[in-house]
């Protein structure tokens, strides 16, 4: 026959006595638990996605969009470029996520300056001390030019970091506790919001479209 001392006894009842203490807020529910005394406490275990449900969400960055965009502000300052330098082109322009055109007697000079362009265009975000993110291949005066492999890669992480910020901040705004949301693979954000049985709210809320506006400064007003 098992025996236990008193003193072990009386710690068992009192281990499961706090237990059941702090564990009683989750059989009321938030309006019951804000008529209750101060000294009992109100917090609840939250409960994750299998057992609470709620909304899972997977975004995917658009990649493409992302280097099409970058190789269409190359173009435009690149056009400014061969103006200034008073060079005749014919056929430019942009084929996929390349810049092709036709230019004669185009020189170093000028192939130089092209390759510095690609730094400051781009703000040179891969941090390193290269001398251009660009691919020029000039073929019997065709001018063919895209960005290298490494600056796609780091420009298109660079777009799923900033998503994530972006995801992050829009997510705060509905209040919920204890959200997941996670970068996945090359481009995609997983999300899980328990609880939250909304997803079209959700995909609206990310969806919104930031805006920006700018107000005049009466500067004779005292």
């Amino acid at each position: 026959m098992l025996y236990f001392s008193k003193t072990k006894v009386l710690f068992i009842f009192l281990a499961i006595f706090f237990a059941s203490f702090f564990a009683l807020p989750n059989v009321f529910n938030q309006n019951q638990l804000s008529n209750f005394p101060t000294f009992i406490p109100n917090q609840k275990v939250n409960l994750g996605l299998d057992l609470q449900g709620g909304s899972h969400l997977l975004l995917e960055v658009d990649t493409k969009e992302i280097i099409k965009e970058r190789t269409e502000n190359l173009s435009f300052d690149l056009r400014k470029l061969l103006k200034k330098n008073n060079i005749k082109t014919a056929n430019f322009r942009v084929l996929n996520d390349s810049i092709i055109f036709s230019a004669a007697e185009i020189s170093e000079s000028t192939i130089k300056e092209i390759e510095e362009l690609s730094i400051s265009n781009t703000q040179n975000i891969l941090q390193l001390s290269v001398q251009t993110n660009l691919i020029i291949e000039n073929n019997n005066d065709l001018i063919n030019i895209s960005f290298t492999d490494e600056f796609i890669k780091q420009a298109v992480s660079n777009a799923v970091n900033q998503s994530l910020e972006i995801v992050r901040r829009r997510i705060d705004e509905l209040g919920t506790k204890e959200p997941s949301i996670q970068r996945q693979g090359d481009s995609r954000i997983i999300i899980q919001l328990p609880g939250l049985d909304d997803p079209e709210r959700i995909k609206s809320l990310l969806g919104q479209t930031a805006k920006l506006t700018f107000q005049l400064v009466d500067q004779t007003a005292s």
